[in-house]
């Protein structure tokens, strides 16, 4: 005997009886507060580019709830991404590891929506593209789906 492809018995399952499995209300703070200001600057002042990005990048606040901090935090990642020379770019993006290349990610997108000088604009898409060509499209859909926003 054939069943009928009309059936609609499946509609019979209450998916909203899963739904708390895949999201968690609570978002844990791992008490990241920012990069240490004083510590990238020094490195900036030294001409030291790559360790002021390697250091912006540490403490990332993705689960601080206060917007003036993840404001901040970024606009340290940009004075540390703005420091490099066109040159110096490519080498830095290789020194980081794929966690570190997806939180630069992450400061990249954040920093577009800072509404920053149009100079400024054009350093984060130079950015964005060499990470874009290590990381792959991953990093861009890891940004993108990630919960944990900046």
């Amino acid at each position: 005997m054939t069943t009928s492809s009309l059936s609609r018995d499946f509609r019979k399952i209450n998916i909203e009886q899963y739904e708390e499995d895949f999201y968690e209300d609570e978002i844990v703070d791992n008490g990241a507060r920012g990069p240490d200001m004083n510590q990238v600057q020094s490195f900036i002042s030294a001409g030291k580019p790559q360790d002021a990005l390697k250091v912006a990048l540490q403490n990332a606040p993705t689960c601080v709830n206060n917007p003036q901090t993840k404001k901040t935090a970024a606009e340290i990642v940009v004075r540390a991404l703005t420091s490099h020379k066109n040159s110096q770019i490519q080498p830095s993006v290789d020194s980081l590891t794929p966690d570190e290349l997806d939180i630069l990610m992450k400061y990249i997108y954040k920093a577009f929506s800072l509404n920053q000088d149009s100079n400024t604009c054009a350093s984060l898409l130079q950015w964005h593209d060499k990470v874009h060509t290590k990381a792959g499209s991953g990093a861009i859909v890891r940004v993108l789906a990630d919960r944990e926003r900046l």
